[in-house]
């Protein structure tokens, strides 16, 4: 009996609002000219382009503010058993100009289909890459994120780790207009004040905001009429102001050696059984597999589950193994 060690990870679009851990911020506002609120790919990409690429702001005064304590959002790549695994999302189409020209244009990264046999994805009706290597092995799709906050760290942009947005205020005058200004107020007593926001967050997290924020203002104001258009710009618009909660749960189980390729030779293909204890939603080429040469391939990452509890609520049978939902999205289990 071959025993997996299992990696699982839950995207949770939770209703209720949450506080960050703990945080001690500076007592003065931190002044910025542009601040950009979200360290996902989005996020990171405004800094970048802003300071880096286009290089049509003072690196300096570009800040970029994140919740948790690393950037990527929803790309999330980690190591473990000296596997490079994605727990968030992980493939890309030459048709999706951004990452695609990024990763394959500008930071030329290797790249190999995801689909062994580049087969177009049914769901997306395109062939769809991961990054690797120089060796063929899964580098992770945050790697052209890490390299752009990189290159705008150098530039000088700062970057604010633990800064979860509660609130944005009027700072003075129209922060749409020339010389107006924004207060940005984060959990935890932190308050930066800014010419120009970003908002890179998914709805959630702007429904979640302090209702007195300006991005809720209802008035004829530039600003009013700019909030409306955040706020209804989602195809399709769900009745009612707030989404139904619901997890995206992505499991991954680690084996020694790929079992399924040695021995049942199925290097491609999905697998279901929703109604199995646990539960499986999964493919047999999603998951990294370190080959070394002319040894036994080996360790190897089996995607056992992708799918959403809206779609299969039996997956909440994983549920429990994840530590803290609103939090760290990573847990590695041997139970």
């Amino acid at each position: 009996r071959v025993e997996p060690r299992l990696t699982t990870m839950a995207h949770v679009h939770l209703v209720s609002s949450f506080l960050a851990a703990p945080w001690t911020h500076a007592s003065e506002p931190i002044q910025c000219t542009t601040a950009i609120v979200g360290g996902g790919w989005a996020g990171v990409y405004s800094a970048w382009r802003l300071a880096v690429d286009a290089a049509v702001a003072d690196a300096s005064s570009v800040c970029l503010f994140e919740a948790r304590q690393a950037v990527g959002g929803r790309t999330y790549s980690v190591d473990v058993d000296g596997l490079t695994v994605d727990i968030g999302a992980y493939r890309f189409g030459m048709s999706m100009h951004l990452p695609a020209d990024l990763i394959v244009n500008h930071f030329k990264l290797e790249t190999v289909c995801y689909e062994p046999s580049c087969s177009p994805d049914a769901e997306m009706n395109a062939t769809l890459y991961r990054i690797v290597d120089a060796d063929g092995h899964n580098a992770g799709y945050a790697t052209p994120v890490r390299a752009m906050l990189r290159e705008a760290l150098g530039r000088g942009v700062r970057v604010f780790y633990r800064h979860e947005l509660t609130g944005i205020y009027d700072g003075g005058g129209d922060a749409l207009a020339e010389g107006g200004a924004s207060l940005l107020h984060f959990a935890g007593g932190g308050v930066a004040r800014a010419s120009a926001v970003l908002l890179n967050l998914p709805r959630q997290a702007v429904e979640r905001l302090d209702p007195a924020s300006v991005v809720f203002d209802r008035g004829p104001s530039r600003r009013a009429k700019l909030a409306t258009t955040i706020l209804t710009n989602c195809t399709p618009c769900q009745a009612g102001p707030v989404a139904e909660a619901h997890e995206d749960v992505k499991v991954y189980a680690i084996y020694d050696h790929p079992w399924w390729v040695s021995k049942l030779g199925l290097a491609e293909g999905t697998f279901a059984s929703v109604d199995a204890d646990p539960p499986l939603v999964g493919r047999y080429h999603d998951g990294p597999i370190r080959r070394r040469g002319k040894e036994p391939p080996g360790p190897a990452a089996l995607e056992a589950v992708y799918t959403f509890t809206l779609e299969h609520p039996q997956v909440k049978w994983y549920l429990p193994f994840v530590r803290d939902l609103a939090g760290e999205p990573l847990t590695v289990t041997t139970d």
